[in-house]
């Protein structure tokens, strides 16, 4: 929670704003390329809610990283995913994402 409210007030500072779905794109395989899990975390900016994005066959895999334990893992389109919260993220700037540190040098990328 405090690392969004970090994100929403100061996003270039330890985070990445998602301006459209081509870098949605681009930051989960960032991601999975430099940390080697599947997956990454995003920040829903006025909702301070953290989701896990990852690629499956036929959309996305979003796992809520915190809450209830009824919330579960479901599947989406990528319709489904821009018609929902997280495309009205994605349209008000509001989905955020924490650069990736490279493990090797330490510096961060992404922004």
């Amino acid at each position: 929670m405090r690392d969004a409210t970090i994100a929403a007030t100061f996003p270039s500072v330890r985070f990445c704003q998602v301006q459209d779905i081509d870098e949605l794109t681009f930051r989960i395989k960032e991601s999975e390329i430099v940390v080697g899990q599947p997956g990454r975390v995003f920040y829903l900016g006025q909702e301070l809610r953290s989701i896990r994005l990852s690629f499956v066959p036929g959309g996305f895999q979003v796992d809520p990283q915190r809450g209830r334990p009824e919330r579960r893992t479901i599947f989406l389109t990528l319709n489904e995913l821009l018609s929902g919260r997280v495309g009205l993220a994605i349209e008000h700037g509001w989905l955020l994402t924490l650069r990736v540190a490279c493990p090797n040098r330490g510096n961060l990328l992404g922004g």
